[in-house]
């Protein structure tokens, strides 16, 4: 799924048994020479998934707003417009597929650290 930047939704049975083992091999395939974004998910009910996010460069995150726009692109198919949750090892995501062709997010955010830097 291409959000601006690449994304694989692989749809899982269980989030805890997919984890590394199959996220590994996927991010280093040769299909993608600059990485990909790696979503895990388990369907919990009707507009309602489960997600884990690896990043590209990274690893594993807490959440990732395209990332969760990319579930509800795989998941949803035509079925727009449309709105999924989606929960996060951070917190819970809105999605909206609208009807224009847009993906619109909704999430809390949280100020974690504030400085000043001087160089």
């Amino acid at each position: 799924v291409d959000m601006g930047n690449p994304h694989i939704v692989v749809v899982v049975d269980s989030l805890d048994e997919a984890g590394e083992r199959m996220v590994s091999p996927v991010s280093c395939a040769e299909q993608f020479p600059d990485g990909v974004n790696i979503e895990l998910v388990r369907v919990i009910e009707s507009r309602v998934v489960e997600m884990r996010v690896f990043e590209r460069g990274v690893g594993e995150t807490w959440s990732c707003g395209t990332g969760a726009c990319a579930v509800v692109a795989a998941v949803a198919g035509q079925d727009r417009p449309t709105t999924y949750a989606v929960k996060v090892r951070g917190g819970a995501l809105i999605v909206t597929w609208a009807e224009d062709d847009h993906i619109h997010l909704k999430g809390p955010a949280a100020l974690v650290a504030a400085g000043t830097w001087t160089a």
